[in-house]
């Protein structure tokens, strides 16, 4: 990530468990991850949310009966303190 660079969302791969950033992200790693590896699915990394994407088929999913998906702690941030993005 280049200096003062902000991930927007991040991602897991649900083949091997890398975690990157999203496409609105400057770097778009979970893209690239899957460009390279070809593991063709991902799911939000984000608390509160449970849904998949297939990069292959394009397509966005949910399956209804699936564990919560493993998150950051709650609070937990990948950029610099807030004090430090002049936030509180």
């Amino acid at each position: 990530m280049p200096e003062g660079g902000v991930w927007m969302h991040l991602r897991r791969c649900a083949v091997c468990g890398r975690i990157g950033c999203c496409d609105d992200s400057p770097n778009q790693h979970a893209t690239a991850h899957f460009e390279a590896s070809g593991h063709p699915i991902i799911q939000s990394y984000e608390p509160g949310e449970d849904w998949l994407w297939c990069f292959e088929d394009e397509l966005a999913f949910q399956i209804v009966a699936m564990t919560p998906g493993p998150s950051h702690p709650p609070g937990w941030s990948p950029g610099p303190p807030a004090e430090a993005r002049g936030g509180a």
